[in-house]
């Protein structure tokens, strides 16, 4: 079975759980902040070797300046469902990792998790979560997406407010192959293997 259809397969899973659930549910709540990805210079670094092997192999020996750009910082939004026991069900979009200029590569994360919060009642409360994880990516080297399983661990201040605000720390063993250029091997990078997160609850 492909990665997409075990997505799918898990998006299903999540929707029968959430139609399932007790009714002493508590709420539906939306993190959304700033994600930093570690290895995002990983990937730029082998845009640019695939973007130099190309200049050589064409005949400029004398290589220019590139114009690749992009930031390790990205945009995410996860919204989950918290129970009165402290169990919470969720998932996550980005952060969007880009690179634009002389290449074009666009990858983002998607992700379904189950956890739990500790005294979810509490205006200060830790959480576990984990999950699978897969990167919707396209670009000028990008060869496939694997999917992989993410794990965070953060801490929510405020609860008791109508504006929470938390941060996060994760792993996410997603790769991304990107073609290694003139070679028939592939780089796999794991763009958001390390990720810290800080975000606005409400």
């Amino acid at each position: 079975m492909s990665n997409r259809k075990h997505f799918s397969l898990c998006v299903l899973s999540l929707a029968l759980a959430l139609s399932s659930a007790p009714a002493r549910a508590d709420e539906w709540r939306v993190q959304i902040g700033l994600s930093y990805l570690n290895n995002f210079d990983d990937l730029v670094d082998r845009y640019e070797d695939n973007l130099e092997a190309e200049w050589r192999a064409a005949g400029f020996w004398v290589i220019k300046d590139d114009d690749t750009e992009g930031l390790p910082i990205g945009l995410s939004i996860h919204p989950y469902y918290q129970y009165d026991n402290g169990l919470r069900l969720g998932g996550g979009v980005g952060p969007a990792a880009i690179i634009y200029g002389d290449v074009d590569h666009f990858q983002l994360p998607l992700c379904l998790d189950v956890g739990y919060t500790l005294a979810p009642s509490a205006p200060t409360t830790p959480y576990v979560r984990a999950g699978l994880s897969y990167h919707v990516a396209d670009g000028d080297y990008v060869e496939d997406s694997k999917l992989g399983f993410i794990a965070g661990v953060g801490i929510e201040l405020f609860r008791n407010k109508d504006l929470a605000f938390g941060v996060e720390a994760a792993y996410d063993s997603a790769e991304t192959e990107i073609e290694i250029w003139g070679t028939r091997q592939t780089d796999d990078i794991k763009v958001a293997e390390f990720s810290i997160r800080g975000f606005i609850v409400f």
